[in-house]
């Protein structure tokens, strides 16, 4: 009977010429909860449940007013460039779109923003209580402060030209309304309804829901068949130029998997030399003084990147110049006939065979200091360790009889030190009374790798503090002594899931083959809805890699076969002799 009614009440306000239905986007990485339907229901909307593929699809849409996106975790290249199209014209027919949470914009997706003109989210901060700004129709819906819906976050928007805030959270803006093209548009960098009870949602995030929804169904329904074509067109060119823009001049991080044809040419050419510039005044440093030399090549190298920095300005703004004189067919067929321009960009920028002969170079002169560095480098080190075992006594003195803040720092100062001489104090202040001395002294063991700590570690790593448990099964795994496996292999089964995590690390450190059936068991166990799995898992692959026992191969073919990037990375290790040969432990760098 229920729907019945809704039926005839949609019948009713479609022969009045106002409609009211909502199409869901049901894409799997969305928030949708019963409540929220209820509520839409509620208010006299029917709903229709709407695919990805269903944006690429005129017809779908056909019957639908307002669409409403939720959710977006990691929903990559949102919408596709297909559904963009549709969608432009959908609002240029005159309805409306809210987009929530990650939707509308790059934060946590990279996807091209629909609407930037209106908003964008371009990050994600933690706060998530939302407050009204100005006096709007939509301010005016959020009658009090709402929290966003089953999250601690929020989503900070950028606000385009057309775009008009009605809420913040924490200061950021995070409602953003607009009218384009003859419809209209939200982007809401927040989670809405999400958690709303099957009896419908309540309160202030209801009223501020429904006060968006019935906003954005509530552009003008009377333009003429013209004017909506008109509309269309100019938004189907302000789509194409936009991404045509995006394609060749954007550099930065946000929309795209990487910058457009003219800085990524310029970043390919710039990157060969930078990264050598900056490894020659590296080895500068290790020198009183900057040697001629390399001050006179850096300032030849910096020069040519200058010049390149003025060739991409200048390149950048030819290219958008084209762009916005360019007409939709001049767009569609740009990027398809300009091959030859993209593939030549680099040598705009500089030719290949000046490329080459500046690289080579510098590389020739990183050669020749690099070992003048090297040399620099040892007599430094060498003064440094003087002077510190000099004042190695009076730092134990300090560990021993000094303040609270000076034991730590005594420990810290022992444990970068690092010599022999320094591990028996460390060793001493496992047992005292302050535990983040104690911490300390545990984390300069591991990292000394000293083996005269093994005894003393193991006992700590079977008692019952569990902070002291997580970082002597961390320290045991760094100092490499086949005598700390029995220990950690019991500690696989301990209670805290950080000491479980860190013994599994640190058998794969000892290399300890006998652990190999039990780390195939934690990188197979089903990690669904367990976070402590979920870590686990990644740690386990980490491990076997590190240990290079084939029959990791054998127990994880699923594993492998599935590209599961964790398994992969641990198959390589496996099957690379050179890693398999790495001693057990991890060594500090000197």
């Amino acid at each position: 009977m229920r729907r019945i009614a809704l039926c005839l009440a949609a019948a009713v306000l479609a022969q009045a010429g106002f409609s009211k239905t909502v199409g869901v986007l049901q894409g799997g990485r969305d928030v949708i909860a019963p409540g929220m339907i209820k509520t839409l229901e509620d208010d006299g909307w029917a709903h229709t449940n709407v695919t990805l593929r269903d944006l690429e699809n005129t017809n779908k849409l056909a019957g639908v007013d307002v669409l409403l996106f939720t959710g977006g975790w990691n929903s990559y290249f949102f919408p596709n460039a297909a559904a963009a199209r549709i969608l432009h014209g959908f609002v240029a027919e005159g309805k409306g779109i809210l987009a929530s949470g990650f939707r509308s914009g790059y934060s946590r997706t990279a996807s091209r923003p629909l609407f930037p003109q209106v908003a964008l989210t371009y990050n994600r901060a933690v706060s998530s209580l939302i407050v009204p700004v100005g006096d709007s129709p939509l301010a005016k819906a959020v009658k009090a402060p709402f929290f966003s819906s089953g999250s601690v976050d929020h989503m900070p928007l950028l606000v385009g030209p057309e775009g008009k805030v009605f809420a913040r959270c924490a200061g950021d803006d995070v409602g953003a309304y607009g009218e384009i093209y003859g419809g209209r548009y939200i982007a809401l960098g927040a989670f809405i309804g999400g958690n709303a009870s099957t009896n419908g949602m309540t309160g202030a995030d209801r009223d501020a829901f429904l006060g968006m929804m019935n906003w954005l169904n509530g552009a003008p329904k009377d333009r003429s068949a013209p004017e909506v074509a008109k509309a269309k067109e100019r938004a189907l060119l302000d789509l194409l130029r936009r991404e045509r823009l995006w394609d060749w001049t954007f550099d930065g991080q946000g929309p795209g998997v990487g910058p457009g044809f003219v800085p990524g040419a310029h970043h390919t050419v710039a990157g060969v030399l930078e990264s050598r510039l900056y490894h020659l005044e590296y080895l500068g440093t290790f020198f009183g003084k900057q040697p001629e030399e390399i001050g006179r090549l850096a300032k030849e190298t910096r020069q040519v990147l200058a010049k390149m920095d003025q060739a991409l300005k200048r390149k950048t703004s030819e290219v958008e110049r084209r762009i916005n004189r360019m007409n939709a067919a001049e767009l569609k067929a740009f990027n398809a006939a300009a091959k030859d321009e993209i593939a030549s960009l680099r040598d705009l920028f500089l030719p290949a065979e000046r490329l080459t002969a500046l690289r080579t170079k510098l590389d020739d002169a990183i050669k020749v200091w690099q070992v003048q560095a090297n040399k620099s480098k040892a007599e430094r080190y060498a003064r440094e360790r003087q002077t510190d075992a000099a004042q190695v006594p009076g730092i134990v003195q300090t560990l021993t009889e000094g303040g609270v803040e000076a034991r730590r720092q005594a420990a810290l100062e022992l444990a970068r030190i690092g010599a022999p001489a320094c591990a028996p104090a460390l060793i001493a202040a496992l047992k005292d009374a302050d535990e983040p001395v104690r911490v300390n002294a545990i984390l300069g063991l591991g990292w000394m790798q000293a083996k005269k700590a093994v005894p003393a570690l193991i006992e700590l790593a079977k008692g019952t503090e569990v902070r002291m448990k997580r970082r002597a099964a961390q320290a045991l795994g760094q100092i490499g002594d086949a005598r700390a496996i029995p220990t950690l292999m019991a500690s696989l089964q301990d209670a805290d899931a950080t000491v479980v995590q860190n013994a599994i690390f640190a058998l794969g450190w000892l290399k300890a083959k006998e652990a190999v059936p039990d780390l195939i068991r934690f990188a197979t166990a089903p990690a669904a809805n367990d976070w402590r799995k979920a870590e686990w898992r990644p740690a386990a692959f980490r491990a076997l890699g590190r240990i290079g026992d084939e029959r990791a191969l054998a127990g994880l073919e699923k594993e492998i076969a599935s590209t599961n990037a964790a398994a992969l990375a641990m198959a390589a290790a496996i099957r690379d002799a050179k890693l398999r040969a790495r001693p057990a432990g991890i060594a500090q760098p000197a």
